[in-house]
This record gives C-alpha cells, structure tokens and sequence, in this order.
C-alpha cells in the first residue's frame, strides 16, 4: 500500500476513534432504532420498494426519499449487534477513510503526491464534512460518495454499477454521472461513448427501481423554508449560502446538523 494512503489512514483513525462510542441521534431514531424493517434481512424486498423512514410498525417504509442502499447498511449491521452503536459508527469512519483515499486516488491523476495527501487531509480533517462521519443518518453521503467515486475512477461498463449504487444510495449520484461526462469530454474523449451508456443504463434502472417498483415520485412537499421560494427568492439566498460555507471553510464556527436558509 502506498505510504501516504497509509498517513491518511491513520490520521483519519486518530481524528475519529472518539466516535466509535457515540450514540444514536436525531433521525437515526427512525431509520435504525424504531425500523422494523431493518429487524429482519427478509425484509429486503420492502427496501428497496419504499422510502426511507419507520412506518410505525406497519412493515413499510415511507418518506420522500429512495434510499434502498443505506437501509439495507443498516439492516445488514444490525443482523450483526442489533441496536449497539459502536459498529453502525465504526462503518461510517470506514467509509469515510475510504472516501478520502479515494479522493487521493482522483487528485494523484492532477497534481503532485504531496500536494494530493495535503488536500486529501484536508478533506478528511475538516470540521465542515465531519458530520458525515459522526451522524448515522448520513450514511447516505458516504455512500453515495463511495460508489460515485469509484465509478468516476474506473470510467468503463463497471461504472454503470458504480454509478447506480450510488444513486440508490442517494440521488445525488447523478452529478457523478455528470461529472464523469465532463470529464471525458475534456481530458479522455475515447471513453465518451461508455460513460456515456453506463450513465444512460444506471439512470433507467434506478428510475425504473423508484418510480415503477417504489412509486416514489418528485414530492412538493416543503422539508426546508427556502422551498417555498420562488426562483427569484431561492437566487437572493445564494450569496448568504456561499459566504456561510467559505468563510467556514477557512475559519470553521457556527456549524449546525440542518442550515434552514431563508433572507428575506
């Protein structure tokens, strides 16, 4: 194994092994402690035909959301110590690590080895993305990041597995598949064609798993304030977004679980 793989292993350890003994919080209450359907790995067929949340016990899931891949972590987890957070966590700073070697892997292709660990610490140590390691409802962004990351590394027919795990883990993988397209279009124009289709494959099948087997459609429903802006609103908000997440990515305070963004 390459040594700074090694560094970022280790640091990533040292930085988040406090975290192993943490607890559940917030929505891991209804997508792990209080799911049923996480219970039992018969269930899987319900997982990936719902949503993502506790039914109250009625053996579905609901919620807006299409996130089969992060239940069925959950549900294999807990086959493995039920309810005893310290292996949920020890997942997540798992894939969190990985995620960070995986980002070395990208930038090693653009920049230098040292300059590829600097910024790859520096991914792995920032405050700001920690609550994706140290919140168990956030297993989503790991996931999704994970399979994403591996499909834009790879950039053949694996990638259409790749991509789509990443989408059904959360739908956020499309801008892998996006940047993928980019990319090649700019820096390898001979791999267009399978990007390309595996894009196309993973984006029918996923849309075929969510709206034909979970019928689980594009919801109005208005989870934040700012969703209830009109365009012209939703623009006047982005300076306010964009100040908030540089400036705290220089000098790191006033960090929260959940951002309602709203200026009036």
């Amino acid at each position: 194994m390459h040594k700074n793989l090694i560094i970022i292993i280790s640091v990533g350890f040292l930085v988040f092994f406090n975290s192993f003994f943490n607890g559940f919080v917030w929505d891991d209450e209804e997508q792990i402690i209080n799911n049923s359907v996480i219970h039992s790995l018969k269930n899987i067929p319900v997982i990936f035909s719902g949503g993502a949340f506790n039914s109250g016990g009625t053996g579905k899931l609901l919620g807006i959301y299409y996130k089969p891949l992060m239940t069925m972590s959950f549900a294999l987890i807990y086959s493995l110590v039920g309810l005893k957070p310290f292996l949920y966590h020890f997942v997540a700073v798992i894939l969190y690590i990985s995620n960070a070697c995986l980002v070395y892997l990208l930038l090693s292709k653009f920049f230098d080895k040292e300059k590829s660990l600097l910024l790859s610490l520096l991914f792995l140590v920032h405050p700001l993305y920690s609550e994706v390691a140290l919140y168990m409802a956030n297993m989503q962004d790991l996931l999704y990041f994970f399979f994403g990351m591996l499909g834009l590394l790879t950039l053949n027919y694996w990638s259409i597995l790749f991509f789509l795990l990443s989408l059904l883990s959360k739908e956020t993988g499309v801008v892998f598949i996006v940047i993928a397209g980019i990319y090649t279009l700019i820096f390898n124009k001979t791999k267009i064609k399978k990007v390309f289709i595996s894009g196309i494959i993973a984006v029918l099948i996923y849309s075929l798993m969510r709206f034909g087997m979970a019928k689980i459609y594009f919801s109005s429903y208005e989870i934040a304030p700012i969703a209830g802006l009109d365009l012209v609103g939703r623009i006047m908000n982005i300076p306010a977004m964009l100040w908030y997440y540089l400036s705290n990515f220089v000098i790191p305070w006033n960090l929260s679980i959940n951002q309602h963004w709203i200026i009036q």
